[in-house]
């Protein structure tokens, strides 16, 4: 068994697409679902003993029973009952948002489910993308016409759809249109198959493709600790030259994530400029008529393409240098940024070099009062007069409280603290008293960024490929506790910065 990384995956696809061969064959089963609230067989077995405990062979099942002989003991009304609850309460998952980007980007020219879930429709709908749709437990007759490239293949029917293939016997129904349908699609292709057990008839069929010329990476979850099943290992993986893969990430979201970046196609812009994302959306909305009784929508329709491109121009052009929001909002937008850099780096003495980069008065004041907080022999050389220096305090705190308060990853509970302590230093009569309440209040408004801290950002961050501050809000989480290193390293996000010094420097202070 040959293991492979993520990055093997991202550079056949680009050569793939360098090569004009055509695109990749994505085969998902329950794990890529299991984020969007959806669960693995073993948590459908758990819920229907817990939902079916009156049914008298359920009830005498045997802890390991299979899922096909589980679902046996259901009528199909009550499977369909079944999942239907799961799928009414289901979101659209990172998963199937950025494999809906690399079906949109060209690397993917089919998806392959042994799902019931409409979760890869959804996602691709969000891009105005409709798929044509091919439910194998249908179909009767198999046609010489080849299958639309961009579609999604369902193996075991649709939630919706007149077939879910659950039992055994149901499983062999269409098993030899699911051959004929693997072999249509497979040509020159590499597969990608994640979150897949390989526990039923579709393996059988794949397995009997013979040879994958272009590749198969069988993806897997490193955290449960177990190897794939004996079967998967000895009819794939284990199987002389089948041109097999093992490739093992945390979880299907990290591993789509994961392959999304190192393809360097860019963020799903539902994610990287999610108003413009919006602003699409709605210029999918044919031009409502000018009739007098239409006016109103019209008119509210408008309002409403206004309001988006107000927060495209506010908050999505400055990324780009196109800066398109009054001064006021920008230099705003650039003291966050100087409030973040300072939370997660501790590098008090590199904020005078901000100053240079915002010629304004009140935040050069800002700077200058951040060091002398953290640095009170600065704090001698003052030359202001008590009662002014305690005013400049005040400024401070008042900015700092906006700042954070506009933040949606603070510590509600110290950042309450914080602004009782400024009510409390503004009606302080001792100058000296003010001062020191104020400088604690300023401190606690830091703590409660700090806090809120979490390292889903730190990861965030990693995968925007913004290293220093990636790492910065590692520092942070690692320091409170909120993350083992142990943990880190086994966390593929982090591949691309392992060599960085920072990187190795928490390596060797926070590794057990």
């Amino acid at each position: 068994m040959e293991i492979r990384k993520i990055k093997d995956i991202s550079d056949i696809l680009k050569e793939n697409e360098l090569k004009k061969r055509p695109g990749a064959i994505l085969f998902i089963g329950a794990g890529c679902s299991v984020s969007a609230n959806i669960p693995t067989a073993e948590g459908v077995i758990k819920k229907v003993k817990e939902k079916y405990n009156n049914n008298e062979y359920i009830k005498n099942l045997k802890d390991d029973s299979k899922y096909a002989d589980v679902m046996n003991y259901l009528l199909p009304v009550q499977r369909k009952e079944l999942f239907q609850d799961y799928l009414t309460n289901a979101k659209i998952n990172v998963s199937h948002i950025y494999l809906a980007n690399l079906m949109l980007k060209g690397y993917v020219d089919y998806i392959v489910t042994v799902n019931f879930d409409n979760l890869a429709q959804r996602a691709l709908a969000l891009y105005n993308h409709f798929p044509p749709i091919y439910d194998i437990s249908t179909f009767k007759d198999i046609t010489t016409t080849p299958l639309d490239i961009k579609s999604i293949i369902y193996l075991h029917g649709q939630h919706n759809g007149v077939w879910q293939l659950n039992t055994t016997n149901e499983m062999g129904k269409n098993g030899t249109a699911a051959k004929i349908i693997l072999h249509k699609i497979a040509n020159n292709r590499t597969w990608i198959v994640v979150g897949y057990s390989g526990r039923d008839f579709v393996f059988n069929k794949l397995v009997k493709l013979g040879r994958f010329d272009n590749g198969i990476y069988w993806v897997v979850k490193e955290d449960d600790n177990q190897e794939p099943s004996e079967t998967v290992l000895k009819k794939l993986l284990n199987r002389p030259y089948s041109d097999s893969y093992l490739v093992k990430t945390v979880d299907s979201d990290t591993f789509f994530m994961t392959l999304n970046a190192e393809l360097g196609i860019g963020e799903p812009p539902i994610f990287s400029t999610p108003f413009t994302f919006l602003s699409d959306l709605l210029g999918n909305i044919k031009d409502i008529d000018s009739a007098r009784n239409y006016k109103p929508i019209k008119e509210r329709l408008a309002i409403d393409k206004m309001m988006v491109q107000d927060a495209i121009n506010r908050y999505e052009k400055i990324r780009n240098q196109e800066p398109k929001m009054p001064i006021e909002d920008i230099e705003q937008f650039l003291l966050k940024c100087a409030l973040i850099d300072y939370t997660i780096n501790d590098k008090y003495d590199e904020l005078i070099g901000l100053e240079k980069k915002v010629n304004n008065e009140w935040q050069t004041k800002f700077y200058e009062l951040i060091l002398a907080l953290n640095n009170p022999s600065k704090e001698k050389t003052r030359t202001k007069l008590d009662e002014e220096f305690v005013n400049s305090y005040k400024d401070t705190f008042k900015m700092l409280k906006e700042i954070v308060g506009s933040r949606s990853d603070y510590n509600e509970e110290l950042y309450k603290g914080a602004v009782f302590l400024g009510k409390t230093a503004e009606i302080e009569k001792d100058i000296d008293n003010a001062l020191l309440i104020y400088k604690l209040a300023i401190k606690t408004l830091i703590k409660a960024v700090i806090s809120g801290i979490s390292y889903y950002l730190a990861c965030t961050y990693a995968k925007a490929k913004n290293k220093d501050i990636a790492l910065g809000l590692l520092g942070i989480c690692l320091k409170h506790n909120k993350i083992e290193f142990d943990n880190v390293n086994k966390d593929f996000v982090w591949e691309g910065l392992r060599e960085e010094p920072e990187y190795v420097r928490l390596k060797e202070l926070y590794l057990k």
